[in-house]
């Protein structure tokens, strides 16, 4: 039953009850700083805090949240908006009431006309039952790859790629990417400028490094590389990358460059679309993954439903094949 609660969009009286939710539901440190640059210096904002708020009448407080972050959308020169679901909650006084649900229903009813096309969101393994409800479909499954890094340089020994890797700054990312986009129909993140300034430059929780790709003199591609501290820990995220040439290979040569060339560290961590082409060239290390997330996405406007499919236009949306994504898309 969801009688006695109203649904509506955040206000500024809002923002303490959600970073305590936040912080007790979701994170061990998600502070003021990480919520204005989610949702407010964000380049692909609509103009307000896009967060769903639950509100139980009887008290006036809110019981609930559910984030919708904007972004661009491209493939073969076209581009159109989409949004993603995050640092979303439900107090657990007022779980299993179809309050999750709600937000959801809220945000396509007052997004549909302005804009976003799609709800996409990446869900933990078995996390996706309210998205599911109402009407989301699987795209694919991510997992993740963590390599300690003494480990990952004795399995990619033999692997023969040459591959050198150029410290650079994220202007020159920028045009490889726009190089990359030319070649690549996928549809993927669009990579402007502002965007990556802020997704990676801005970014409060993670220091950034950019790496140039290149074989044999030829350039090939770019890493972006987070570095951040982790229950005691050094972690280096392999956070987004594009391949010029295509080949899984020529990246799999790279983050073992990377791991050879690295200051200590304790290890080194990617995502991979299952079944993709570089998660079977990462197979060839023997190291396995683990399953990490779940990527579904539901129509809001503009596509239409075909069984399990969305369509927009002739392009299959929901299946994994058309998709470019890395660990940097993930809000």
């Amino acid at each position: 039953m969801t009688a006695g609660y109203r649904v509506r969009w955040f206000e500024e009286g809002d923002i303490d009850r959600y970073l305590s939710g936040l912080n007790e539901e979701l994170y061990d440190s998600y502070d003021l700083r990480r919520f204005e640059w989610k949702f407010l210096e964000n380049p692909s904002s609509l103009g307000f805090v896009s967060v769903v708020v639950v509100e139980d009448e009887s008290t006036g407080e809110p019981v609930g949240f559910n984030g919708f972050v904007p972004f661009e959308v491209a493939s073969g020169g076209g581009r159109f908006l989409a949004v993603q679901g995050c640092d979303g909650f439900v107090y657990p006084d007022h779980q299993r009431r179809g309050l999750f649900t709600r937000t959801l229903e809220f945000m396509e009813a007052k997004l549909s006309g302005m804009g976003p096309e799609v709800l996409v969101s990446f869900n933990f393994p078995g996390s996706a039952t309210a998205a599911r409800k109402v009407g989301s479909v699987a795209v694919c499954e991510i997992d993740r790859w963590s390599f300690v890094l003494d480990d990952l340089v004795k399995a990619g020994g033999g692997s023969g790629k040459e591959v050198e890797l150029h410290a650079f700054a994220v202007e020159d990312v920028f045009q490889i990417y726009r190089k990359w986009v030319k070649e690549d129909t996928r549809l993927h993140i669009r990579r402007s400028i502002d965007y990556l300034r802020w997704r990676f430059l801005r970014n409060p929780l993670r220091e950034y490094a950019f790496y140039r790709i290149s074989e044999g003199g030829s350039m090939k591609g770019y890493l972006a590389c987070g570095r951040e501290e982790d229950e005691g820990s050094v972690v280096i995220g392999v956070d987004d990358y594009v391949l010029l040439d295509g080949n899984p290979n020529t990246l799999k040569g790279a983050v073992v460059e990377l791991a050879r060339k690295s200051e200590p560290v304790d290890r080194l961590e990617l995502l991979t679309i299952r079944g993709g082409g570089l998660d079977r060239a990462l197979g060839g290390l023997e190291l396995k993954p683990e399953p990490r997330f779940t990527m579904i996405m539901k129509g809001i406007q503009g596509v239409e439903t075909h069984g399990e499919r969305l369509f927009r236009g002739d392009t299959d949306v929901s299946s994994a094949m058309n998709w470019h994504v890395t660990y940097s898309d993930i809000f």
